[in-house]
């Protein structure tokens, strides 16, 4: 094969070289949604924590609010 690298091997050859551009393309299209679905997938499951955490929160700060009544504490 001799040396050079990738582009410029493909320079030289006009049709393989918009055949690789299309090719890379393609891939990137592709590939994209598995890259980026999973992001989003993990975006809304860490909605979902943040929503179940504050509603834990909003839960013990209602039991500390009738704690510190009962028991007379003053805030």
């Amino acid at each position: 094969m001799g040396s050079g690298t990738i582009n410029s091997r493909l320079a030289r050859c006009p049709i393989l070289h918009k055949l690789f551009k299309l090719f890379m393309t393609s891939s990137l299209v592709e590939g994209a949604e598995d890259l980026f679905g999973a992001a989003a997938a993990k975006a809304h499951d860490n909605e979902q924590a943040v929503e179940k955490l504050h509603a834990k929160i909003g839960q013990l700060a209602m039991e500390n609010d009738f704690l510190s009544k009962v028991l007379g504490a003053n805030r």
